[in-house]
């Protein structure tokens, strides 16, 4: 539904050329010109691009939506956050299992009770980590993309779920580039967080996450399911007396209805612009670049204990 009014490509001509052939009125090399166009800049370029795109977007003046990771390393991504926080303009990391309907529901009531004091996640990816999976334990252990093969989104709804601000990690990373990783993270809460995210050969993504407080617990289950073409998550329920109570209903793809992971990531886009025109929804949970720079701080504390085996201080 939108209009197309530029195009940026790194060979001058061959941009001028596609954007006279498909009617676009201008063609550039440079990203600073393309971002001066406009007042909102997603940003979804290959991870080792985040840094220059998301610094020329802000020198521009625009608000940023970055695609996960933030950036390669923790460091970066905390340069990024501070000069956000500068800028005074509205960014966000675009982490979408917040705005997953049963995610939301829990992360809602467990907000409301006393602090979480363990949540347990397995995450079976067979999106995750083809690019190291026949090299277990030599070579770098970080590949192309620092998303670890899509755990990003899994530590950012895990820490989020749980409240507070990680401050240790202790981990096991398989492959070279690791694409299978046992993390456990401790929370300034006094919480522990538990992570395993595995490549599978089974097609698809299946998520497994429990949350236990001090007298209560909650549990959902989701994924990508490829027969259905889209996400199946929920429902999300908690124990109460016993028994377990549905707390909100399942979500899968519909005919005629949004599929579950584009509404989750077009929340997302409505949460950025609410905020952009000093509005509040609290049905929108928007990461900023400062939870963006955890979770990779996370990632780094992860990589440094897996070389040392130790458990590494945030």
């Amino acid at each position: 539904g939108g209009d197309v009014v530029a195009l940026c490509g790194r060979d001058l001509a061959k941009t001028r050329s596609i954007a006279e052939r498909d009617q676009i009125a201008r063609a550039t090399t440079s990203v600073r010109e393309l971002c001066e166009l406009v007042d909102v800049v997603a940003v979804a370029g290959p991870d080792s691009l985040h840094v220059e795109h998301v610094t020329e977007a802000l020198d521009a003046g625009c608000h940023v939506m970055c695609e996960k990771p933030l950036a390669r390393t923790g460091a970066e991504s905390a340069a990024l956050a501070e000069r956000a926080e500068r800028s005074g303009l509205v960014c966000a990391t675009n982490f979408a299992y917040r705005n997953l309907g049963a995610m939301d529901a829990i992360q809602r009531y467990a907000s409301a009770r006393d602090q979480a004091r363990w949540l347990d996640v397995s995450v079976r990816n067979q999106f995750g980590g083809m690019e190291g999976i026949n090299n277990l334990r030599s070579g770098e252990i970080m590949g192309l993309s620092a998303d670890f093969g899509g755990a990003s989104h899994i530590v950012d709804c895990a820490i989020w779920l749980m409240g507070g601000e990680p401050i240790w990690v202790q981990s096991t990373m398989m492959g070279r580039p690791s694409h299978t990783l046992g993390i456990h993270i401790g929370m300034s809460g006094g919480g522990v967080i538990a992570l395993t995210h595995y490549t599978s050969q089974e097609p698809g993504i299946e998520g497994r996450w429990r949350v236990v407080g001090g007298d209560w617990e909650a549990r959902v289950t989701g994924g990508y399911v490829p027969p259905t073409g889209g996400w199946k998550v929920g429902p999300a329920s908690v124990l109460k007396g016993g028994n377990w109570e549905e707390i909100a209903a399942p979500t899968e793809p519909m005919e005629g209805e949004p599929e579950p992971w584009f509404l989750a990531n077009a929340k997302n886009a409505a949460a950025l612009i609410a905020k952009v025109n000093d509005e509040v929804d609290s049905r929108y949970n928007l990461a900023s670049f400062k939870d963006g720079a955890i979770v990779q701080c996370v990632f780094d504390a992860a990589m440094e204990s897996e070389r040392s085996g130790r458990r590494v201080q945030l």
